[in-house]
């Protein structure tokens, strides 16, 4: 006991050097994040018995340890970047991280310290619940080769095997099964379970076949099957704005026109370092775990979004009240009404797919339009996806991304149905304007014509020309 509390002791030092050469950075990669939880969660669990034993420990009062509910937190997220990006269960495994999810789609390659043979077998575990064979055979595979060197399993080796055998099996890879069947028995011949091994065997070679096989599992919800950047979306155009406000003549904005119906655009540079900086020295002290309604009318946590907020008011400082200013100027909208909403979305933070407007609300009341501004790059991962346009939007700091949540006639609008995909590595900074309708009606006067349908019957909202229209509108 004495040699497996040097080592974990040996193991935690080398992580804290590297930790605090740059914490956030070090958090940012979910191999460290999930392996430093569950380090302090399981693995220092029987250390700290013996500790306690002895007169010379202490547990510090004011040090919080990850609960259950953290380390449940952590196989999950470690789960979902792992199902929604396809990553490699074998690298991840070795400490190396691997993707091309990022603005650039340039492959991004990070080594760090591998997991352990209990930090694979949790993965594995949860791939299980999740009846996600083929990434639990990958991941017992994984624990198989670390066994050798693992001096505190709660497992044997043959429970690996057995594992990887059942699977093979439930998979259908027969070939796979008999291979592995051959080195359990070789592994110890005198084991008692090779009886059955044997037997197995036999009745696999004489052409016998599972007849219950496991269906493949969905890898990838609808909501994420955009965040890879798969999309073939291009620009459609990009210009300078230099209107209609006499200061963009002076300072134009950088638009860049993504969709064209309904109309997304990107604006570039829209926001300085000293606001950025500014806005989450703001925000930090008063985040809070951001909830979701429910049919009662209450709020609760909910898995589909994975961020903390808070909310400022447009005039809640001097700065503040400037960035305001000029997201009224390139928008073009009266920016009097409304609040801010910084928020920070952490390791595996995401929101899954919505509309933006409200389902029952007066057209003045609702969020006529969306500004959602990057005060952040994100290494891989956290893009924005309009999941009915097949178009993403990776973060670029700085940046402005400007939609339209209404039709003309104030009825919701779809198509603008987006989500905020996983961040993979690094953090993720946005601050998001809702404008209301209330306040717009001189400069954004509502442009809705109706007048050449005049029976309901031939009505068609799906039409480009109508799109918009209701019946109440037709005349």
């Amino acid at each position: 006991m004495e040699s497996r509390i040097f080592k974990f002791l040996k193991r935690c030092k080398r992580e804290q050097r590297r930790a605090l050469l740059d914490p956030e950075h070090y958090l940012g990669n979910p191999i460290n994040a999930f392996t430093l939880i569950r380090r302090l969660f399981a693995d220092f669990a029987p250390v700290e018995k013996v500790l306690n034993n002895t007169s010379a420990y202490r547990r510090e009062r004011f040090i919080s340890y990850p609960s259950v509910a953290d380390m449940k937190g952590a196989v999950e997220g470690l789960t979902t970047l792992e199902t929604v990006y396809s990553l490699n269960v074998t690298l991840l495994a070795n400490g190396q991280l691997v993707s091309s999810c990022n603005k650039y789609h340039k492959k991004y390659i990070e080594r760090v310290s591998p997991m352990t043979a209990n930090d694979c077998y949790e993965m594995g575990q949860a791939a299980l619940q999740n009846n996600d064979y083929e990434r639990l055979l990958s991941w017992m595979k994984a624990v198989y080769d670390k066994y050798r060197i693992c001096d505190s399993c709660p497992f044997t080796l043959m429970n690996i095997v057995d594992w990887i055998i059942k699977t093979n099996y439930m998979l259908e890879n027969y070939k796979e099964t008999i291979n592995w069947l051959k080195r359990r028995i070789s592994l110890d011949p005198n084991d008692p379970g090779n009886t059955n091994a044997t037997a197995f065997m036999s009745h696999l070679a004489a052409g016998n076949k599972n007849k219950n096989p496991i269906k493949a599992v969905k890898k990838n919800d609808e909501d994420w099957r955009l965040c890879t950047g798969s999309s073939s979306n291009a620009s459609l155009k990009c210009r300078y704005v230099h209107g209609p406000h006499p200061f963009l003549r002076l300072a134009p904005v950088k638009e860049e026109q993504l969709y064209h119906d309904p109309m997304i655009k990107l604006y570039r540079d829209v926001i300085t370092d000293e606001e950025i900086r500014h806005i989450q020295r703001l925000a930090k002290p008063k985040l809070w775990v951001a909830k979701t309604g429910t049919r009662s009318g209450g709020w609760q946590k909910n898995r589909d979004r994975i961020t903390e907020i808070m909310f400022l008011a447009s005039n809640q400082s001097a700065i503040v009240t400037r960035f305001s200013r000029r997201v009224s100027l390139f928008t073009g909208h009266d920016y009097v009404y409304g609040t801010l909403q910084p928020a920070n979305y952490g390791l595996c933070g995401l929101f899954a797919s919505h509309v933006d407007a409200f389902v029952k609300a007066e057209v003045g009341l609702n969020r006529l339009a969306t500004v959602l501004v990057y005060m952040s790059d994100v290494e891989l991962g956290g893009a924005t996806v309009f999941t009915k346009l097949n178009l993403t939007v990776f973060p670029e700091k700085g940046a402005a991304l400007y939609w339209d949540n209404l039709h003309v006639s104030g009825e919701r609008d779809f198509r603008t149905e987006h989500a905020a995909c996983p961040v993979l590595r690094g953090s993720k900074w946005v601050v998001t304007k809702w404008i209301e309708g209330q306040g717009q009606e001189l400069v954004k006067p509502c442009p809705l014509k109706c007048i050449a349908v005049r029976d309901p019957n031939v009505y068609d909202p799906s039409s480009a020309e109508y799109r918009g229209c209701s019946v109440a509108n037709i005349t």
